[in-house]
């Protein structure tokens, strides 16, 4: 019988469960190309203009997209609240089935990815792009700096579909039996227009 330890760092990455990965997302894939994951997941890094967030200009650092496709959990929860001035769209959504191949930090925007070659940013190599191969690691979003989600349907309906913004609600869970992470995501007012720009931000964005 094997002694009763925890596993080290390196042991964990080589547990069957952790070298599934490829596999469960490959597999996942089957969803996307059967039309089963109708909404496409980024993660938005943005930086403002100003000395704090929310002055001046937001513009878009990195966007990401989660593949393959995760599962969202539902947008009709998503209601319209009433106030003096008009209404808000209210309500958090469920994110599942997303890869692990993504890390803790990833999914709260405390670290970006490493980029890909192309570039996951503009289709440039990674030096001609300038996108640190080593992604920068912090424990919180410094100012002025700002991470959200984006929602958007995948085309098959209107093109360009609406994009709707949120921001996480619950801490990111390593499910390791399903080999996958869940979170909770909070709607956020203020959501970029269909062609990649906003009230705040400078510059189109593609999805």
């Amino acid at each position: 019988m094997p002694r009763v330890r925890p596993l080290n760092p390196q042991q964990a990455a080589r547990t069957f469960a952790n070298r599934f990965a490829r596999t469960a997302d490959n597999l996942r894939q089957l969803n996307t190309s059967f039309g089963l994951r109708p909404t496409r997941v980024f993660l938005v890094w943005t930086r403002w203009s100003g000395s704090v967030r929310g002055e001046g200009e937001e513009l878009v650092v990195r966007q990401v997209e989660i593949l393959p496709t995760p599962k969202v959990k539902s947008l009709d929860a998503v209601t319209f609240s009433i106030f003096h001035a008009g209404t808000v769209p209210v309500g958090s959504v469920r994110l599942s089935e997303v890869s692990v191949s993504f890390t803790y930090d990833n999914l709260v925007g405390h670290a970006m990815p490493p980029c890909d070659d192309p570039c996951a940013k503009c289709s440039k190599s990674v030096d001609a792009c300038g996108c640190p191969k080593e992604p920068p690691h912090a424990d919180q979003i410094a100012q002025p700096n700002d991470f959200f989600y984006e929602l958007a349907e995948d085309g098959r309906g209107d093109n360009p579909p609406v994009r709707q913004k949120f921001r996480p609600l619950s801490y990111p869970w390593r499910n390791a039996g399903n080999v996958e992470w869940q979170i909770m995501l909070e709607k956020i007012a203020e959501d970029r227009g269909r062609d990649g720009r906003s009230k705040y931000l400078s510059g189109k964005e593609g999805g």
